[in-house]
């Protein structure tokens, strides 16, 4: 019915892109509301949520920069594609996730001192 440019998709995917971040965290099972979604992705800090979480946030808006980036978005959908933004996203997972972990468990080695 629509026929979209695929500047016209670049745009509305860009405009839904809190949207698309929430609905698809919600079905990880991410512990987060539209409010929190829209603060991580715009860089700010939330509370209640853990770094496991938001991680799983910040790694779904990498993966689609990566998606929506120049080179990507003008590739055909294949398999080889997919398994390449996959492999992005276990990186950041990897890499971040360690951080994530020492953080969190600092964090709450620093609470039990202060109690």
């Amino acid at each position: 019915k629509y026929n979209m440019t695929q500047e016209q998709n670049i745009f509305l995917a860009k405009r839904n892109l809190v949207d698309s971040i929430y609905k698809q965290a919600k079905l990880e099972g991410v512990a987060t509301t539209y409010s929190d979604t829209e603060t991580i992705i715009n860089g700010g800090k939330v509370k209640d949520m853990t770094p496991t979480d938001i991680l799983k946030v910040v790694n779904l808006k990498h993966a689609w920069e990566f998606i929506l980036s120049g080179g990507v978005i003008s590739y055909p959908t294949n398999y080889a594609v997919l398994c390449q933004i996959n492999e992005i996203i276990e990186k950041l997972i990897g890499t971040i996730g360690y951080l994530f972990f020492l953080i969190n468990k600092l964090y709450n080695l620093y609470h039990i001192l202060i109690q």
